[in-house]
């Protein structure tokens, strides 16, 4: 349901400002990422382990980077943008 509920594309953010965009993808990066860090107890114990080691948090850290690029100018700062997402 989780899942589903996030993939699903949401109509309402095609009004967001880019600020807006970045605080929305920030929190769900971190709330996705924080429950696959805590998979244990109903994860079999090797994917949890995995996944407890994996640096998820990096993986929220740099969603919540995503605001340096907002006032992004070259193409150099238009890709490094692309590989921060």
């Amino acid at each position: 349901m989780l899942a589903k509920k996030i993939m699903t594309p949401n109509r309402d953010t095609l009004g967001f400002s880019h600020e807006e965009l970045c605080d929305r993808i920030e929190k769900l990066t971190t709330r996705m990422m924080d429950f696959w860090k805590s998979a244990h107890g109903w994860a079999p114990i090797e994917a949890a382990g995995l996944l407890n080691k994996s640096m998820l948090e990096w993986q929220a850290s740099l969603s919540s980077s995503l605001r340096i690029w907002l006032c992004s100018s070259s193409d150099g700062d238009l890709i490094l943008a692309w590989a921060n997402i």
